[in-house]
């Protein structure tokens, strides 16, 4: 799902037909079997619209309500809001994360213990379990042929 905050812009039937037009052009281009878009303005939804298949396989069809994995997608979303929060002077790069979110108690035993985590794929069926394991630096060597 691709998701846009229009912040003091009011979403208009230009707009409606633009993002149509671009969803229908992306699926017809084939760069994409099927995506979902959705636009919340003033906190609210405006727009929601799918698009293309979902499960070509099964010729599903995209549903605004189709469960999608977002796989790495946030990072760039929480990348350029926290540079946006440092233009505005709002936070410092250099700060230790807990600063901000101090509910990250990982992070400050990371900090204290110089460890690192291994996590597993992100692929993997998420009705497993995911575990965060702290493996010290000095003997990572000994859990290389865990990887």
């Amino acid at each position: 799902m691709l998701g846009f905050a229009l912040g003091a812009l009011l979403f208009t039937a230009k707009m409606e037909r633009a993002i149509d037009d671009l969803g229908n052009r992306i699926v017809q281009s084939k760069r994409s079997p099927g995506l979902a878009v959705g636009v919340v303005e003033d906190g609210r939804l405006v727009y929601a619209h799918g698009f293309g298949l979902s499960n070509v396989a099964r010729d599903t069809r995209f549903t605004p309500g189709t469960q999608t994995y977002v796989g790495s997608i946030s990072k760039q979303f929480t990348a350029a809001a926290i540079l946006l929060l440092q233009q505005d002077g709002k936070l410092k790069l250099d700060d230790p994360v807990t600063r901000y979110v101090p509910e990250l108690t990982i992070a400050k035993a990371l900090q204290s213990a110089n460890c690192s985590i291994k996590l597993p794929d992100y692929r993997m069926s998420l009705r497993r379990r995911i575990s965060i394991k702290i493996v010290p630096r000095a003997s990572r060597s000994q859990t290389s042929s865990l990887r």
